[in-house]
């Protein structure tokens, strides 16, 4: 076998019309569902598109398995089709096709992120071309034994590597002897369950450890009310199912702070004007509404504890020390005065020099790039870029990916290179950065 371990894969089908129908159906008062032709072409092909898991610079990794490479080209073979069909209806004095006529039928063969995980690159691109040609035999042997996807497309511009394919769902008419458009019989329930049923079986032939569907008409009744009771989860828009995936995430996130251990200080007083460790460090900045202070949590449960408590009991006895810090500053300058910002880039580019760390920049070192070098090594450490997001302020992770995508794209390949391995840090802080520390 090629996989050792299951690979679960979904097969979501679409319906497309270049002009779909926005007449309201009497019976359920809703607009048809056909999607638009030419809006799911441009997201195949061009990626043009809401969804925010496509990453466009990466979109020239993405592998075309037919010789339509883009909408242009795909709409216009559309329009062949058609006008032969209305020439052949016309001839025979049938009625032409309707403007509403769904043209398209858009499959996506998307794997588990575990099951292609454990995939190296070249076993990716083979599973998914293997795919293609499973579900094009099926439906040649069930619906048209001619069928072929006019599009078909591996995107490798997403987290996870999935397949994208177009085609025209045409039959030949019995009573004309035409083959025109007929997408219900492509989507019937008896032609989607043996497409379901045969994908696996044919894929574990070719050595893919393809986990079966769970089919309707195989369930017991008990698992047939609850699958009628969770019904009103399937079919939705994909972008909708990504955006409540990524709230569930938010929530879980900011639930995290009962669930971990976390540093957070402030420097205040108690009433007796002790400075005290408090719940959260403000930084100031006025955001929002008038008053409302921009709050930064700061995780120092991520470094050495050992170093930190180095640090607080020094700094803490020079602070006392000082006469003249009638403020009860916890880092001030000699006499008192709070350290400007560019008071801590003179002090850092001082430290920067004694441990000979130079750049090839115009500005030299700066404090900021400390925030940088905590990014990077979080990343490097495996940390979701979520989390990384709310630690260091931002509302989303789309930041995080325009700065920090080319190391995130080596963390990824260094992952589908190692399947099952991660790369993690001992430390955020090195042992050598840790000896000065405490030498200090």
């Amino acid at each position: 076998m090629v996989s050792k371990n299951e690979i679960y894969v979904g097969l979501p089908f679409l319906k497309c019309s270049s002009n779909p129908s926005q007449t309201i159906n009497a019976k359920t008062n809703k607009k048809s569902k056909t999607a638009v032709t030419k809006k799911i072409a441009l997201e195949a092909f061009e990626r043009f598109g809401n969804d925010p898991d496509i990453n466009k610079d990466e979109s020239n990794k993405n592998i075309y398995l037919t010789n339509i490479e883009s909408t242009e080209e795909y709409l216009e073979l559309i329009e062949k089709t058609k006008e032969k069909i209305n020439e052949q209806l016309v001839s025979k004095n049938k009625k032409k096709l309707r403007k509403d006529t769904v043209d398209t039928i858009a499959l996506v063969v998307k794997p588990s992120y575990d099951s292609m995980k454990q995939l190296t690159y070249d076993e990716q691109v083979k599973f998914l071309k293997d795919s293609k040609v499973v579900i094009e035999d099926i439906f040649c042997q069930y619906i048209n034994p001619n069928f072929k996807f006019d599009g078909a497309i591996i995107h490798f511009d997403e987290i996870n590597p999935h397949l994208h394919c177009l085609g025209m769902p045409t039959i030949i008419d019995e009573t004309t002897g035409i083959e025109t458009f007929n997408a219900k019989k492509f989507l019937s329930l008896k032609n989607i369950t043996h497409l379901n049923r045969n994908y696996s079986t044919k894929m574990q032939e070719l050595g893919w450890n393809v986990k079966d569907f769970e089919l309707y008409e195989d369930m017991t009744s008990e698992e047939k009310e609850e699958h009628k009771k969770s019904k009103k989860n399937y079919g939705r828009d994909s972008l909708q199912f990504k955006k409540e995936e990524k709230q569930k995430l938010e929530q879980q996130i900011s639930n995290l702070d009962n669930l971990k251990k976390e540093v957070v200080e402030k420097l205040t007083k108690d009433k007796n004007g002790h400075v005290i460790l408090g719940d959260e460090t403000k930084t100031g900045r006025y955001k929002g509404l008038k008053g409302k202070k921009d709050i930064r949590y700061i995780p120092f449960a991520l470094f050495d504890s050992s170093i930190l408590t180095h640090i607080l009991e020094n700094q803490i006895k020079i602070a006392k020390e000082n006469k003249y810090n009638k403020n009860h500053h916890l880092f001030c300058q000699k006499d008192g005065q709070v350290i400007s910002h560019i008071g801590i880039n003179s002090i850092f580019k001082r430290i920067c020099r004694e441990a000979k760390i130079k750049l090839e920049l115009d500005t030299g070192c700066h404090f900021h790039m400390t925030r940088h070098t905590a990014i990077t090594r979080l990343i490097e450490m495996g940390t979701d870029p979520m989390v990384i997001a709310s630690w260091v302020g931002h509302t989303n992770t789309r930041q995080i990916e325009e700065t920090y995508g080319h190391i995130l794209q080596n963390f990824k390949n260094w992952q589908l290179e190692n399947p099952g391995k991660y790369y993690k840090k001992e430390d955020l802080i090195t042992k050598e950065i840790k000896r000065l520390l405490l030498n200090l």
